[in-house]
């Protein structure tokens, strides 16, 4: 694969050759998160039948059915963890591999204008952080959207006068998240210029 156009266009291609990891990973995560929504739900349905007389068959359903629900959520996020982080593996390989023969294809006043130490700290520390962004932070980003998601649902059921006021607090911590990335990103991109200078 070229590493010819734009950084997001040649990341997209990258992703899409994975896109069949990517779909398994979600619905092991989808599956996940559903197993660890009822978890409560159950553990109220054990205490309301632990206060109910002759409820203690129910009771030992209810328990054998989250067992087997929280051993369901453990496969699912097993399967998760290890298709996002074998799909992220592969495309660090394949995108060190094509940077690689990419940069043997240039000239020699390319490695006159550009140091050898910026270069290797492109192919080591910045595909590091793009096999994390594409892979595991992928994984964390969909598992967060479904736990918004199911959250704001069941607050707006229990009360949406509550749910107003608790997203007023969340966009005053979204605002002073997006100041600090913005801040993080321009010392994460001046570490990665000292880091090839130092080479």
């Amino acid at each position: 694969m070229g590493m010819q156009g734009s950084p997001t266009s040649i990341l997209r291609k990258y992703l899409y050759r994975e896109c069949r990891h990517v779909f398994v990973g979600i619905v092991y995560l989808v599956f996940g998160q559903t197993a660890t929504f009822a978890v409560p739900l159950l553990i109220g349905q054990v205490v309301d039948q632990m206060t109910n007389q002759g409820g203690k068959d129910k009771t030992n359903f209810y328990c054998l059915v989250m067992l087997g629900i929280v051993l369901i959520s453990a496969l699912a996020v097993w399967g998760r963890a290890f298709t996002f982080n074998c799909m992220s593996e592969r495309m660090a390989y394949h995108i060190r591999y094509d940077l690689f023969m990419h940069v043997t294809t240039k000239d020699i006043g390319f490695f006159d204008k550009n140091k050898t130490g910026d270069i290797l700290s492109r192919m080591s520390a910045d595909v590091a952080v793009v096999q994390s962004g594409l892979g595991t932070n992928i994984s964390m980003l969909v598992r967060s959207m479904i736990t918004i998601i199911a959250c704001l649902v069941i607050m707006i059921a229990i009360s949406w006068q509550l749910t107003l006021v608790s997203l007023t607090a969340i966009f005053t911590i979204l605002i002073v998240a997006a100041l600090y990335a913005i801040k993080a990103k321009t010392i994460s991109r001046d570490k990665q210029a000292r880091t090839g200078e130092m080479g």
